[in-house]
């Protein structure tokens, strides 16, 4: 049921949608410069709201429009253009950007001006908002980090004309986004007034000034002691969770919602509405630390998030078992975020009905623990294996033997879970996508057409793979290793007594 607050809210955002298409429309005619510069200013306020970014994002006409709008004479023009393109990009597009250089410059210049000039207050804290998006790229936070950006930024949070304002929290959150590289950290740890100033702000009335200073703590002491992953870490056993869900409280409904199902179906989940008390980075660690999955509820937000990336970066660091899950129609993760999911299968419960999306995600959380127990089983076996021999060239049999336990030694033989668990476990999930339900016999054919054109299937799987727009794209390297990989389950020839068709593997042994 759809209630009347649910309605109005949708009414003003097809309202807000309205507004940005109708301030695209009338910059790509010829108006004046004082035209030209309402409509960029009204861009740039609604770029406050991250709904109103996806939609800029996913306009094909503003990104051209406003890199043609920044090489304007007109200063004002020019730098609002460049504002909404440093929220909009992605990371692509500021590898495909010429002048990457001149917006970081320019925005330096404007933070120089404006710091210290009372009268500038309000443009100086639109400056920092539009400066927390454009540090989430990697190659434009080097650039700013070499300009020298990061005492500047010092300034804002020390300096008492800054207190209790809107600017101390946003140069916080922007130095714990750089922090995330290893010469900003360093700078930041050696300026000792810093350091000094943000363990009296562990103890801050001001929860948001609070929540940050412990998070950037909390990235000086991971620096400190790196932690050292081991077998049983990964493991599933001895965990107190089965699953951890990171998200943007911006997403919290749908995942409150993923929440509540996973729990009816007696699932044991952590959740930061009900676990968090006292020391949020500890209770984030240790939810992290013992949980059989973490999943990455991703969205634009999400991404956005210096507090987001925290519990990515260290779930990832950890090798936890992650699951993805797109909460926002047509996201796309890219930079830092899509590094940390690079590989690995989607949940989009943007795509689906919610009852069909969940319905997914449960078959992966089943599909991954069945990989991990075989993965268990097949090393328990290789060691008994490996045990009783001695010679280099018995060892070498056993080796081979390894790496195909689990699977029948002919794919002809293979199910499709077979299918797909050699997909998984050699690294091609770019794959999964073009051979979807396939059974052995299937991919047999897939490859024997292979080695008929192997250029002309390249291009045609790699097509495929585009299309999907969930996986990493289809290299030659992981086009040909797939080859190579696939080869010794191969039959090659007939045993003439058994008519049974004998792979490499079954010549081996």
């Amino acid at each position: 049921m759809i209630t009347d607050n649910t309605t109005d809210e949708n009414i003003v955002d097809n309202n807000y949608y309205h507004l940005i298409d109708h301030c695209i429309s009338m910059l790509a005619q010829q108006g004046t410069a004082i035209t030209k510069r309402t409509l960029l200013s009204t861009l740039c306020h609604l770029t406050y709201n991250i709904d109103m970014i996806v939609y800029m994002k996913n306009n094909l006409f503003l990104k051209p429009l406003l890199l043609k709008m920044s090489e304007s004479d007109d200063a004002e023009i020019s730098f609002n253009a460049y504002r909404i393109l440093s929220i909009i990009m992605n990371e692509e597009d500021i590898k495909r950007l010429a002048n990457g250089n001149k917006i970081v410059a320019l925005f330096y210049l404007y933070f120089i001006s404006m710091i210290d000039d009372p009268i500038q207050k309000t443009a100086f804290h639109s400056l920092l908002h539009s400066l927390k998006s454009l540090v989430q790229h990697k190659e434009i936070k080097i650039e700013l980090i070499n300009q020298g950006i990061i005492p500047l930024l010092i300034r804002c949070v020390i300096e008492a004309n800054f207190h209790k304002t809107k600017t101390q929290q946003y140069a916080l959150e922007i130095l714990l986004a750089l922090s995330f590289n290893k010469d900003a950290l360093k700078i930041l740890e050696q300026d000792t007034n810093f350091m000094n100033y943000l363990k009296t702000l562990e103890n801050s009335t001001e929860e948001n000034l609070q929540r940050v200073a412990n998070h950037l703590l909390w990235q000086f002491d991971q620096k400190m002691s790196t932690p050292i992953v081991t077998k049983s870490d990964s493991s599933c056993s001895n965990k107190k969770f089965d699953i951890m869900l990171s998200y943007s409280h911006i997403d919290k409904k749908m995942c409150f919602q993923i929440y509540e199902n996973l729990v009816k179906d007696g699932f044991h989940v952590w959740l930061d509405r009900d676990q968090i008390h006292g020391d949020t980075m500890t209770a984030m660690a240790n939810a992290i630390e013992n949980s059989e999955f973490v999943f990455i509820c991703m969205s634009e937000a999400y991404k956005q998030s210096p507090y987001c990336q925290v519990e990515a970066q260290y779930a990832f660091e950890r090798r936890c078992k992650l699951i993805p899950l797109v909460m926002k129609t047509k996201y796309k993760p890219d930079g830092w975020l899509g590094i940390i999911v690079s590989g690995k299968i989607y949940v989009d419960f943007s795509k689906f009905q919610f009852d069909s999306a969940y319905s997914i995600l449960k078959t992966e959380i089943e599909k991954k623990r069945n990989t991990a127990d075989a993965h268990s089983k097949t090393i328990t076996t290789s060691h008994q294996l490996l045990a009783p021999q001695s010679s280099s060239s018995s060892s070498s049999v056993v080796n081979q033997h390894q790496l195909v336990i689990d699977l029948p030694h002919c794919i002809d033989s293979w199910s499709t879970e077979h299918v797909r668990s050699f997909l998984i476990n050699n690294n091609f999930t770019s794959l999964l996508p073009v051979f979807p339900d396939f059974n052995g016999h299937l991919l047999h054919q897939a490859y024997s057409m292979c080695q008929i054109s192997r250029e002309s299937m390249f291009q045609a799987m790699r097509h495929e793979v585009i299309a999907n727009a969930t996986v990493p794209p289809l290299t030659l390297a992981t086009y040909l290793r797939f080859l190579d990989q696939l080869k010794i389950y191969i039959p090659v020839n007939i045993n003439e007594s058994s008519q049974i068709p004998m792979s490499s593997i079954c010549n081996i042994m």
